[in-house]
């Protein structure tokens, strides 16, 4: 059991996740824990990542988990990489603008048609349409999509990492 609610363990280990940018920092950080904190069956995990071969997507075959390439900005390897899977973390990269904002879109079309059964993502603590970050457009588009894909869904709401306040200085100081 976690938080308030009973975790159904037959449903939880029937369940295939799979984790698009399985191999970078958060993403790969996501993966540990999973395997780690708990009963999460590494073979039922599909860590998607652009490059198979990397030494991250490497360590991740080694412990069980099917790793497969799919890159967000080519809908066609997404929907080969989803295959089985019946829900989708969806890591955000570091696109900005509309280059994100297809990539969510290439995401959920390719997870609808592998017939995937809930999307989970990450977004911003406290976000709208007044905030005054570059990423804001990107990240409202992005909740609009997984909200309207027809499947169930799941936003956490994270707050900033440090690591892109630093790119934000500069709109932080105009504000």
């Amino acid at each position: 059991k976690r938080g308030t609610n009973p975790v159904d363990w037959k449903e939880h280990m029937a369940t295939t996740l799979a984790v698009i940018g399985a191999s970078g920092q958060l993403g790969s950080a996501v993966v540990a824990h999973i395997l780690t904190d708990t009963k999460f069956p590494p073979s039922n995990l599909i860590a998607i990542t652009r490059n198979v071969n990397s030494a991250k997507a490497k360590g991740m075959t080694e412990k069980g988990i099917k790793v497969r390439c799919g890159d967000a900005d080519k809908p066609e390897t997404l929907v080969t990489a989803l295959e089985g899977a019946t829900r989708v973390l969806i890591i955000p990269s570091k696109a900005f603008g509309a280059k994100r904002c297809q990539q969510y879109e290439n995401i959920v079309g390719a997870a609808k048609k592998c017939g995937v059964k809930h999307l989970i993502t990450f977004s911003l603590t406290g976000l709208s349409v007044e905030l005054k970050f570059d990423i804001t457009p990107a990240l409202t588009f992005m909740e609009s999509v997984v909200r309207t894909s027809g499947m169930p869904w799941t936003i956490l709401r994270n707050g900033m990492y440090m690591d892109e306040i630093v790119a934000w200085v500069p709109d932080i100081v105009k504000m």
